[in-house]
């Protein structure tokens, strides 16, 4: 093994322990520090076209939203939109991609059944 390769993502994994021990009453210099660090060691590693990898993987991400609750589900579709706005393309890419429906129809089964689901026009 090359040595280049036993130090790959060496900068990323010396997070861990950091990691572990980051709660929310951490200090916000820590935290700052930390997501410093994350940042720097992944910026060799950082993937251009990370939304086409994410939508490759549809039917794994299918099933980690349908195994949310409630309010998780709530969460991320809240986190979808917040974060096109920075990140321009995630909501757009959720959508094609699916996640927003499942995600939605799994929304429904925690609507008690009388309520209907409107149908398409």
């Amino acid at each position: 093994m090359k040595s280049s390769d036993m130090d790959k993502y060496t900068q990323l994994l010396t997070l861990i322990p950091q990691l572990k021990n980051l709660n929310k009453e951490s200090e916000r210099a820590q935290i700052h520090r930390i997501s410093k660090d994350f940042v720097a060691g992944m910026s060799e590693y950082m993937v251009v076209d990370y939304q086409q990898h994410l939508s490759q993987n549809h039917a794994l991400m299918q099933e980690k939203i349908t195994s949310f609750d409630e309010d998780t589900l709530l969460a991320y579709l809240t986190y979808v939109i917040r974060m096109d706005r920075f990140v321009g393309g995630i909501l757009v890419n959720s959508l094609q991609s699916g996640w927003v429906l499942v995600a939605l129809e799994h929304l429904a089964s925690f609507v008690p059944a009388q309520t209907a689901i409107p149908s398409a026009v």
